[in-house]
């Protein structure tokens, strides 16, 4: 290991100091100063990644108020990869592409960075990314700011085994760096004498922790080792919290965000990183400060937010140093710079990682870790689980393999994932086939008593429709009947009252009185519910409607115009067939009527097309809203303060279901139109 000397010596303590390797001398040039940030602003992740953002906009501003680069100020782009790998690669390449950012700073899972990876590589260009992560990977278009397994995992599981217990319960979201990093902890728990006793993963962004935590408690571990990722964590700690017996949690992916997050679930459980905003350097307090005078004295911060600020400080000081923006002379001169910052020192190594040290933290009431322990020194970077210093033969071909392991460990991972996925649908569909009996009898039930109801709806309506022509029809005869009687009273006080007179006034009375029964009995005949199918002509259909609604029509002032062309014929129940018409000219009726319309009309058509008799209602009422008009088929949609909503539904299962048509709606510039179109019969 490379000794760096002490993290804490005070000559390393001031903020943002950086010192380029031997040799390379910074001047100013011109260029251009663009770069890519490309961080989940929305998703599962973005609570983890947000600030992140921020962190890189203070070091921005901060290198541009000191002159900028190159005599350029520094822009950033921002993108949101919406916590997902595959939009991560697509704001890559537009970043890239579209922008022209050739430097990006982003991405928080591995998943996420091996989406990059192969456009940045491509490209040409550089990523410089922040976050922890499961080693096995050097690109020369990488620089790895986070911790390596040596660097994290290690002391992480060393310190667990000295201080909490040997009985590990492993939990973690299900992909590449949780189930990498578990096979290290799996591998040092057994050296050490340890055991694993549990071991669970829930995919990335879930929140269901129920069975890992059964589990948990069932298992009685002395500790649980923690590499959940994200918003998840908020539903593990407080799940986790209602077991009756507490057990303490080392994590490697919960910092101060994600604390503030959890709430008081996570007081008392542990972390190791890097960096905690509790760290005692004056460089630090200076950083803290910074990022709560920008963002908010409330704001916090960690070590995946210091990392992202020193990246963009390091990245500024090799651009000086290469006198270029290009990406291939900022990384060959940024390997060897070292910072002194919020960090501590931290220096880039070779291999395109950096050294650092390893803390552990307890969460406290305030939100904030109390660090427990610190590494002697600064830990080097060992991404290849310590091949590298490992000089053999086949050292180049061991680590080609070890390159292929996130690989594998990613495919069987999607694999584990699609059998639980077959094997929940299964179990579905198992219980489907248990319950599929009693599901579609209770289906049908509720279909039956919907239809019922729907039906018995429709009745109390065409009673109410009823009564309302009837009182149009019997309006005249009832005023004549009663000018007979007043004539009758009349006669007789003028003395002119004698047989032949009565006589002739209850014979006028009886021819008025017959007419109101025939009204009665041509309702009754139209509504009855006979159910015969068998051949009618439409058209005498509409003739029978119109006995009925005409005297309403009338009333209101409103034209109906009548146009039959040629013969046509239909099967079916006539009385149905004229209930839709009915329900369709009452309809337009009711529309000219609430709309006040002068002059109003409604126009009726019957006509054949082919095999086809199509029978045509519109009205000059000024149409059905645009918004609506696809609704007014469903049951019980309704536009009417009063109305029911069924009429136009029977309608459409009448032409539907009984006579194998279809009912069409269209606005027309006057109106709104009906299409019944229906098989012809002959």
């Amino acid at each position: 290991m490379d000794n760096l000397g002490s993290l804490y010596e005070e000559r390393f303590c001031a903020l943002g100091r950086v010192s380029p390797p031997e040799g390379v001398r910074a001047i100013e040039g011109r260029g251009m100063a663009r770069i890519g940030v490309l961080h989940s602003l929305s998703g599962t992740m973005s609570m983890s990644e947000r600030p992140l953002v921020d962190a890189i906009q203070l070091a921005v501003e901060q290198v541009n108020s000191a002159g900028g680069l190159l005599g350029e100020e520094v822009e950033t782009v921002v993108a949101d990869g919406a916590s997902d790998p595959e939009v991560f690669a697509a704001q890559a390449r537009r970043l890239i592409g579209e922008e022209g950012a050739h430097t990006l700073f982003g991405c928080w899972t591995s998943a996420s960075r091996k989406a990059v990876k192969p456009i940045i590589q491509e490209a040409g260009a550089l990523l410089w990314y922040p976050v922890q992560y499961e080693g096995l990977e050097q690109s020369p278009n990488i620089f790895y700011f986070g911790s390596t397994l040596n660097q994290q995992i290690e002391p992480a599981v060393k310190w667990c085994l000295e201080h909490l217990g040997k009985r590990f319960f492993l939990v973690g979201s299900d992909y590449v760096f949780p189930r990498t990093a578990n096979r290290l902890v799996r591998a040092l728990v057994a050296l050490h004498g340890g055991e694993i006793v549990g071991e669970q993963y829930v995919v990335l962004g879930g929140e269901d922790f129920s069975s890992a935590v059964a589990a948990i408690e069932a298992a009685r571990p002395d500790l649980v080792f923690n590499t959940v990722n994200g918003h998840s964590n908020i539903a593990f700690y407080r799940q986790l919290a209602e077991m009756g017996r507490r057990v303490p949690v080392m994590a490697v992916s919960i910092a101060e965000e994600e604390l503030a997050a959890i709430g008081p679930s996570a007081v008392g459980h542990y972390a190791c990183w890097g960096y905690f905003q509790s760290l005692d350097l004056p460089a630090n307090r200076e950083f803290v400060a910074a990022f709560r005078a920008r963002f908010g004295a409330q704001r916090v911060t960690s070590d995946p937010i210091a990392s992202a600020y020193c990246q963009v400080r390091l990245w500024a000081e090799a651009v000086k140093a290469a006198r270029s923006f290009a990406p291939d002379e900022v990384s060959r001169a940024a390997i060897g710079l070292r910072m002194a910052g919020p960090m501590g020192e931290i220096r880039i190594f070779p291999n395109h990682h950096v050294a650092k040290p390893a803390l552990i933290g307890q969460a406290n009431g305030d939100g904030q870790f109390d660090i427990l322990h610190r590494s002697a020194e600064v830990i080097e970077p060992l991404p290849w689980l310590g091949m590298e210093s490992v000089n053999l033969p086949a050292s180049a071909l061991i680590r080609e393999a070890l390159s292929e392991l996130p690989k594998e460990i990613s495919y069987s991972t999607r694999l584990q994932q699609e059998i639980a996925r077959r094997k929940a649908v299964e179990e579905e569909l198992q219980l489907l086939n248990e319950t599929l009996e009693q599901q579609v009898k209770e289906a049908v039930e509720k279909n039956l008593d919907q239809e019922r109801l729907l039906i018995h709806q429709s009745r109390l309506a065409e009673t109410g429709e009823m009564i309302h022509y009837i009182a149009h029809q019997w309006k005249q005869p009832l005023n004549a009947l009663s000018l007979v009687v007043n004539d009758v009273k009349d006669a007789f006080e003028h003395g002119d009252l004698d047989g032949a007179y009565l006589d002739g006034s209850v014979v006028h009375a009886n021819r008025l009185i017959k007419r109101m029964a025939d009204t009665i009995d041509d309702f009754r005949n139209f509504y009855s519910a006979d159910k015969e199918r068998k051949a009618f002509a439409p058209a005498q259909v509409l003739k029978e409607v119109r006995s009925i609604i005409d005297g309403s029509l009338k009333g209101h002032e409103i034209r109906l115009e009548e146009t039959v062309e040629g013969k046509a014929e239909l099967f079916g129940v006539p009385n149905e067939y004229g209930q839709v018409v009915l329900n369709l000219i009452n309809n337009a009726k009711e529309a000219l009527v609430e709309r006040k319309v002068r002059d109003g009309w409604i126009r009726v058509g019957i006509g054949r097309e082919g095999d086809m008799v199509w029978f045509r209602v519109s009205d000059s009422g000024g149409g059905i809203r645009a918004d609506i008009l696809p609704r007014i088929f469903e049951p019980h949609f309704t536009t009417k303060e009063k109305g029911s909503g069924i009429g136009l539904y029977l309608a459409k299962i009448i032409i539907e279901k009984n006579m194998g048509g279809r009912i069409e709606v269209r606005n027309t510039p006057e109106g709104a139109e009906f299409s019944v179109i229906c098989p012809s019969h002959s």
